[in-house]
């Protein structure tokens, strides 16, 4: 609008500076159509400040909503992304907890259903060559079983009476100079029959043939 009124004066101005000049060639008085073209272009002059300022006034709010509204985009985004990532951490981190608790569910079953069958001369699963007095005419070859640890029903399955050890996995050496196992302790088992018996740590079970027991898990 206000460019409109500048253009305006703007030509009023011209026109009457013109009429002016005519009437001055035909020694008319030309001292109105002066006059009116100076209120024109003092007209011409305020509207133009004025558009100027307006211009500049839109500029600067235009520039300030573009300013705010790629600060709410940017923020919006943002947000959107961190509630992106917590839900993925979220879902993560339940799932791991999931797996983990599921995994201790698993092992704590399995352990306290473990059931493990022993054939003396027979390595299986747990078996370990042991020697005692080795390199000596007294050299004591035996079979460790290196169960989990834990107590154990252990049950004479065999057809004979049979002696369960468990020993300590460390050698002494007696007065004399041989070499035996440096803690331990043995249940004799009539067939069939049945003895607790916890294996620590560091500890192995060891029965001699023919025997042949079963040790179910119950702690």
């Amino acid at each position: 609008m206000m460019g409109f009124l500048t253009f305006v004066a703007f030509v009023v101005f011209i026109v009457f500076i013109i009429k002016g000049i005519r009437s001055k060639k035909k020694n008319k008085p030309g001292k109105k159509n002066y006059l009116i073209a100076i209120i024109a272009f003092i007209l011409f002059v305020i509207f133009a400040i004025a558009s100027s300022s307006s211009g500049k006034s839109n500029k600067s709010e235009s520039t300030e909503e573009n300013t705010l509204t790629e600060q709410s985009i940017s923020e919006s985004q943002t947000a959107t992304t961190s509630s992106t990532q917590s839900e993925q951490e979220s879902s993560t981190s339940a799932e791991s907890s999931t797996e983990e608790s599921n995994a201790t569910s698993s092992s704590t079953a399995e352990n306290s259903n473990l059931t493990i069958e022993i054939t003396a001369g027979e390595l299986g699963e747990y078996g370990k060559d042991l020697v005692l007095n080795e390199g000596t005419e007294f050299e004591d070859k035996t079979i460790g079983y290196f169960v989990p640890t834990g107590t154990y029903k252990i049950t004479n399955i065999g057809d004979y009476r049979t002696q369960v050890n468990v020993y300590k996995n460390e050698k002494n050496k007696t007065d004399e100079g041989w070499e035996e196992w440096a803690d331990g302790k043995s249940e004799a088992l009539d067939v069939n029959a049945s003895v607790e018996m916890t294996v620590d740590d560091g500890y192995f079970v060891n029965v001699d043939e023919p025997s042949h027991i079963l040790l179910e898990k119950i702690d």
